[in-house]
């Protein structure tokens, strides 16, 4: 986690470890609240970038380095997963409530590119985009000067199928259950009737 410095940092420090250190803390129980960093050093490039620097997850701005007129630019981020789709924001919509700026629903319509071939889909706050096993969640929204931008939470969700299987293995599990018990319901109510 980044912490602004209390004292002058060193001269061997660069980019973001100037103003900042990277200090461990204890690991929080919800993985997306975690933001791991790492500190690295660059040595022998025979120029002003020798120096100890630093990146952490989600860090907006890069660390870049110029070594033998290469320019070299580190980010550290979470695995990149390819889709075998795409998906193009076509507009975006939100609704406040009334006197407040709060966000009553927002919503997304986007192209969802397969093949050459886009398909206008929709997705609204509780109604999530799934295709090929993937989740696309509308999560939030910002605010800025040239509009708004959505954000999308994207899951890869293998046990989509569970709940199906298991309604449908239950069902059959009561089916059988009633078949099996019926003669004896039959026999009892026709003894009742006599």
């Amino acid at each position: 986690e980044p912490l602004k410095r209390t004292a002058p940092a060193g001269i061997q420090y660069k980019g973001m470890l100037k103003n900042f250190i990277l200090s461990e803390l204890k690991t929080e129980k919800e993985n997306n609240r975690n933001r791991p960093g790492i500190t690295y050093r660059i040595t022998n490039s025979r120029s002003s970038n020798d120096g100890i620097y630093g990146i952490f997850l989600g860090q907006s701005v890069t660390q870049t380095a110029s070594i033998n007129n290469q320019k070299y630019e580190l980010i550290f981020r979470r695995k990149r997963t390819y889709l075998p789709f795409a998906i193009e924001l076509l507009d975006f919509k939100k609704v406040m409530h009334a006197g407040t700026g709060i966000a009553k629903s927002y919503s997304s319509e986007v192209n969802l590119i397969e093949n050459g071939i886009p398909r206008r889909v929709l997705i609204e706050m509780n109604e999530p985009l799934r295709h090929k096993g993937y989740t696309f969640f509308q999560a939030s929204f910002i605010e800025g000067i040239e509009g708004d931008t959505t954000v999308l939470a994207a899951v890869k969700n293998y046990g989509r199928l569970f709940p199906y299987i298991s309604s449908i293995i239950m069902s059959i599990g009561l089916l059988l259950h009633l078949l099996r018990s019926m003669p004896k319901l039959l026999r009892k109510n026709s003894g009742d009737g006599s």
